[in-house]
């Protein structure tokens, strides 16, 4: 497993269902993405998407805006799914951890389709931020420990 990637995007979602694309976010500790509608206290602060799992997806005919799945934070070259939960990551200066590996939906969503199982329930990413700090695009995201 590759251990160093890389942050590809940035989405803060001022609204229920409105990701806007950042070039920086400040995550803040206990809380999350700041300005994001989903941060605030609890295991669930930020959610992260492997990009290659994303082109993977889109290749395969699923269907996705270019918010990808509403995500905070996409990475490349670190598949975040196959981490565990308890796994750290350095993300700028801020550091993450993994709390919860997939989602349980409860109605199909948009992503749910053709009987096909919602890749969020696998490949979707949650964490805590235990350290703030700021977030760039181009930041190098590294796996800390919990591999």
């Amino acid at each position: 497993m590759v251990n160093k990637g890389k942050v590809s995007s940035i989405r803060i979602s001022a609204g229920k269902g409105v990701k806007q694309d950042s070039d920086k976010g400040y995550l803040r500790e206990n809380h999350g993405l700041e300005e994001d509608i989903h941060s605030g206290p609890g295991e669930r602060q930020v959610s992260l998407f492997a990009r290659e799992s994303m082109e993977e997806l889109k290749r395969n005919g699923a269907k996705m805006g270019c918010a990808g799945f509403g995500e905070n934070i996409t990475v490349s070259d670190i598949m975040v799914a196959d981490l565990t939960p308890g796994t750290k990551l350095a993300a700028g200066n801020s550091v993450l951890k993994i709390t919860q590996i997939g989602k349980t939906c409860g109605k199909p969503c948009k992503f749910y389709a053709d009987g096909k199982r919602c890749a969020l329930s696998t490949l979707g990413v949650f964490a805590a931020v235990i350290k703030s700090g700021e977030i760039k695009t181009g930041d190098e995201i590294e796996v800390m420990d919990g591999v």
